[in-house]
């Protein structure tokens, strides 16, 4: 699959004006990021789409319901067969960085790294 490429949600232009396209793993990565940083029940189109950000924002969310809700949320990427690790780091000023490895159905692994505002 080919299609746009995005930083921080803004369409990427080269030197001549052309639209950046993406396409393989680093579609695949840029797929998964749309999905982390979408709050589920967001887009109109898709209700479903998403990160349950519910279950990761607020006092007394435990590790294991946060990673259950990542996984939950990259799995909706069909070309990702598996989650095999997630590593979460929160700061100081409650942004949630994520390093995940997921093994696509191509076989490889892919690492992808978000941080996540949880306020």
């Amino acid at each position: 699959m080919k299609t746009f490429k995005l930083v921080n949600g803004d369409l990427i232009f080269d030197a001549r004006n052309n639209l950046v396209m993406v396409e393989g793993e680093d579609e695949i990565a840029q797929s998964i990021e749309r999905v982390l940083t979408t709050n589920k029940g967001e887009w109109f189109l898709n209700l479903e789409h998403g990160l349950d950000y519910q279950e990761i924002q607020g006092k007394g969310r435990d590790v294991e319901g946060i990673k259950l809700a990542i996984t939950e949320a990259i799995l909706q990427e069909e070309r990702v067969s598996e989650v095999e690790k997630i590593d979460l780091f929160l700061d100081k000023d409650r942004h949630l960085k994520i390093n995940v490895t997921a093994r696509i159905q191509e076989g490889d692994n892919l690492q992808i790294s978000e941080v996540i505002d949880i306020g």
